[in-house]
């Protein structure tokens, strides 16, 4: 709400006169450990990439939104439950990649500064958990892994409990636990599709296929919440085309 103009992420201009040496400094306060780029370009390459980033952007939204109306259409003439909940969990995925992506702060919900700071967090644990238990629903789990199937449904569950205790821990003890949660979330859900491949089912090729570059495409953005891995345009990114790509598959 403080920022001089609004975005996805805080521009600042500087109006310095050409051809004249200025020294510019800049602070940057954070609550953890973070590698922020810091860019100084002209007015008109700024804007150029603010609008080439919506257009990539304004795709994988497109695609995702027409795939939740989709299925939302099939539970409705076919009274299927499995389109709702699919359309519910895609949703779900959706708004995560907003809040994470800046969209839904600068469209969505602007005025909302508290919401807007831990909405990242609530919804990347939600989005988590309902892979969980998606994947698990989709792979046969419950009637081929009885072991494995109670610990993922345990697992499923504590995310959206996790999701609630986030607003009430500090910033570096909850951004911890998110990328935990969601890392975990990540893998189990690939190593899942992996063990279901294995006993020769088809579906279990089609996610492995589907949460194999999510995953990977997690880890990066786990590794660059805690510092280790700066942020560029891969690392922020690559979340987003994995969703992109493993929601419809």
């Amino acid at each position: 709400n403080t920022w001089p103009e609004a975005g996805r992420y805080p521009s600042f201009r500087l109006n310095l006169a050409p051809g004249q040496p200025r020294d510019v400094y800049v602070r940057v306060r954070h609550t953890t450990a973070i590698s922020l780029p810091i860019r100084f370009t002209s007015q008109a390459t700024h804007e150029q990439r603010i609008q080439i980033e919506y257009m990539a952007l304004g795709m994988a939204f497109g695609a995702l939104l027409l795939l939740i109306a989709a299925c939302v259409a099939q539970a409705w003439v076919y009274r299927d439950r499995i389109y709702a909940w699919y359309s519910l969990y895609a949703g779900v995925m959706t708004l995560a990649v907003a809040a994470y992506t800046g969209v839904a702060g600068h469209l969505l919900w602007p005025g909302w500064g508290q919401w807007t700071d831990a909405s990242q967090g609530v919804l990347a644990l939600l989005a988590g958990a309902a892979a969980l238990l998606f994947v698990r629903q989709l792979t046969g789990t419950p009637a081929r892994f009885r072991w494995l199937d109670r610990a993922i449904y345990v697992s499923g569950l504590a995310g959206v409990g996790m999701a609630g205790i986030f607003l009430l821990l500090s910033k570096p003890v909850a951004l911890a636990m998110v990328g935990g949660y969601v890392g975990y979330a990540a893998v189990a859900n690939t190593w899942i599709a992996w063990l279901s491949w294995r006993r020769g089912d088809v579906v279990g090729l089609w996610v492995l296929g589907a949460y194999l570059p999510l995953t990977l495409a997690v880890l990066m953005a786990v590794l660059r919440i805690f510092g280790l891995l700066p942020t560029s345009f891969g690392t922020q990114y690559a979340v987003v085309l994995g969703i992109a790509l493993e929601v419809p598959l």
